[in-house]
């Protein structure tokens, strides 16, 4: 009787995404202060030089890595205008 209740799915549905994003986020949470380290899918912005401005985003597993092998990028973004 329940299942076949007009609002069963909506309200499940709905209380199960806005608990469920709450929960995920608790628990995938990472504090630098204390010494953790982000999250292994966590990005960082880059700018290479040159005469067009090129930002790439370098995943933080290979951060290491890519800064060995460009060792004039920088991690500071630009001031643009506008």
């Amino acid at each position: 009787m329940i299942l076949g209740s007009v609002l069963f799915l909506p309200v499940s549905g709905a209380t199960g995404v806005v608990a469920g994003t709450h929960i995920i986020s608790y628990l995938e949470a990472r504090d630098s202060f204390r010494g953790e380290s982000p999250h292994r899918q966590a990005y960082v912005a880059a700018v290479l030089p040159g005469p067009v401005f090129r930002p790439v985003g370098v995943p933080w597993t290979i951060l290491e890595d890519f800064k060995k092998e460009n060792p004039q990028a920088t991690f500071l973004l630009p001031e643009r205008e506008g």
